[in-house]
């Protein structure tokens, strides 16, 4: 797959990046899924605001709604 990504690169970039520095800049990304510490709070205030504009009936379990079990699948894979 990275000599595709790279050829599909080099047409659209006046760069012409060559495929070992291209190969070195994507082994440097970092994946690590996750929701960030602060999600469950600010959806918390989002539905409430929903819920009193009568723009929704009623507000999640985000225990469940989150699905963290999808989650974990990614982490496990990552």
């Amino acid at each position: 797959m990275l000599p595709r990504i790279s050829k599909t690169n080099r047409k659209k970039s006046p760069n012409n990046m060559s495929l070992d520095t291209f190969a070195k800049a994507l082994s440097r990304v970092e994946v690590n899924p996750g929701f960030p510490g602060d999600l469950q709070p600010y959806m918390q205030q989002q539905a409430q605001i929903l819920l009193q504009d009568k723009k929704s009936g009623a507000i999640p379990n985000w225990s469940t709604a989150l699905r963290p079990d999808f989650m974990e699948g990614a982490r496990a894979g990552a």
